[in-house]
């Protein structure tokens, strides 16, 4: 769960130019329907480089593994948990390299970004709410800005039959420790590129209701992430990861790269997807509408009110059906689900009711 949470949050880069370095606004938070590919990297031979003025970090030589994440800014209404954070003015759908999928939630406004929950797609799913919210930013931040910040959240889940109660407890210091010039595997040099440099420290602590004792998780957290203007998603990332379980720790380094300009998939006025007839009542099929897909293969999925994934399929996509799909859901029973079509660029959500 953790490094969904985390490869959710490396994903973005909300700034503005000014003069020779960047500046991070709220002006730079990503709309909804914003599609971030990161792509992983080998970690031998790639260090951070050095902190300060006018640097040049050149990891342009870093060999790509040929695997690749992402993550989709999407409205919360359209997400398996959002119910659950109502207020919160967007999400976010990670998948990492396991297919594991995790939705965060944010909130934000000119002075700062808030991270204020995130869900879990598993078996159970989990939601957890940030008592506390995570700070993710505040704004301005600039060279040489830094902040501290401590944070809390909750969660209680069965397994086996039984209660469990997870509470994270937090803390995170982040600072632009440099700026200058960057070159990735995915291109540049790109100049005016701002630094960040985080450490986080992470408390789990884990309890069963009915039982006695308990378990409990540290993490340690140390991340280089680099950004400039009009970025939707960090240029590059380097995490250092440590994670001790009471019997067992672990360590491990990730390194993510993202090409300048991503994409924005949205349609119908700023609904990704239209589904008709919702709710569905007597129709055996539910028709799908888009201003248009691309030619080729697209995947068709839908999930229940639980996240959970009750029907796939996949079709050719044809001029004749560019911008109508029909799909049979005769053998769903009544509830909400939600719906994707994906492509290689593309992703598109949204919901119906079944009645």
């Amino acid at each position: 769960m953790k490094k969904l949470y985390l490869l959710s949050l490396i994903s973005f880069g909300f700034v503005h130019v000014l003069h020779a370095q960047a500046t991070l606004t709220s002006a730079g938070i990503p709309p909804i329907g914003t599609v971030i590919t990161n792509y992983e990297v080998d970690p031998p031979g790639v260090t951070p480089g050095s902190a300060g003025a006018n640097q040049t970090w050149n990891f342009g030589s870093a060999i790509p593994t040929g695997l690749s994440t992402a993550v989709t800014v999407l409205h919360v209404d359209s997400t398996p948990f959002g119910s659950s954070f109502a207020g919160a003015d967007f999400a976010t759908e990670s998948t990492d390299l396991q297919g594991n999928m995790a939705y965060s939630y944010f909130t934000g406004n000119a002075s700062q970004l808030d991270m204020v929950g995130l869900g879990t797609i598993g078996v159970p799913n989990i939601i957890l709410d940030y008592t506390d919210p995570r700070l993710v930013l505040p704004f301005p931040f600039t060279y040489n800005s830094t902040f501290t910040d401590s944070y809390a959240a909750y969660a209680n889940f069965i397994i086996s039959g039984v209660q469990v109660n997870q509470y994270r407890m937090g803390t995170q210091t982040v600072t632009a420790d440099g700026w200058g010039t960057l070159t990735t595997p995915g291109g540049g040099p790109y100049n005016d590129v701002l630094r960040l440099k985080q450490e986080e420290f992470i408390v789990d602590s884990l309890t069963y209701t009915g039982f006695p004792g308990g378990m409990m998780f540290t993490e340690k957290i140390d991340s280089y992430s680099w950004t400039r203007d009009n970025a939707l998603s960090r240029l590059f990332a380097i995490v250092y990861d440590s994670l001790d379980a009471g019997t067992t720790v672990s360590y491990t380094m990730g390194i993510y790269y993202s090409p300048l300009v991503t994409g924005v998939n949205e349609v119908n006025g700023g609904k990704p997807l239209a589904v008709y007839p919702n709710p569905v009542m007597h129709s055996p099929v539910i028709h799908l509408e888009v201003d248009e897909l691309d030619p080729g293969m697209a995947d068709f999925l839908v999930m229940d009110a639980m996240g959970r994934e009750v029907k796939r399929l996949s079709f050719l996509v044809k001029p004749a059906n560019r911008k109508s799909v029909s799909v049979e859901v005769s053998e769903l029973p009544a509830g909400l689900y939600f719906v994707r079509v994906e492509q290689e660029e593309t992703r598109l959500t949204a919901k119906f009711l079944k009645q």
